[in-house]
């Protein structure tokens, strides 16, 4: 058996090699295990390192979506903004003194004013408009 002395009909060479033939294999199982935990304390340093990297990228993101819906509410009121410009530039007021002021243009006269009526129109009212352009004869029959 391993780790016991023998004596007696075995020689001096037996025991030694019986005994460092245990040794190795001593050493060998030690290596093992030593391979063994260095495995595990890798994979679990590498599980932590995962997991705060994980957790860095929410952050990260987190920042970003946060940055984003600031850009996107700026945007929003600068919308209302430029909205708010382009109806008081396009008003029909601002409009009209620009003509009458800087363009010398001046109101027409009832003799001046043309209409124009579309013949369906004219005709048959919005029907003759809609049914009389071929657009929906397709579909509906007069």
């Amino acid at each position: 058996m391993p780790g016991k002395i023998l004596t007696g009909d075995l020689d001096r060479e037996f025991v030694t090699i019986y005994f460092l033939q245990d040794e190795r294999d001593n050493r060998r199982v030690a290596i093992r295990r030593l391979w063994l935990v260095l495995g595990i304390v890798a994979f679990l340093f590498s599980m932590v390192f995962l997991r705060v990297w994980q957790q860095m990228q929410v952050v990260k993101l987190g920042y970003q979506i946060n940055q984003q819906r600031q850009d996107y509410h700026s945007l929003l009121d600068e919308h209302r903004v430029l909205l708010s410009k382009r109806n008081a530039l396009a008003s029909l007021e601002r409009i009209e003194a620009i003509a009458l002021q800087k363009l010398g243009l001046e109101a027409p006269h009832s003799e001046q004013l043309v209409f124009l009526v579309d013949p369906a129109v004219k005709r048959e009212g919005l029907r003759g408009f809609f049914f009389g352009t071929g657009i929906f004869q397709r579909w509906f029959k007069q």
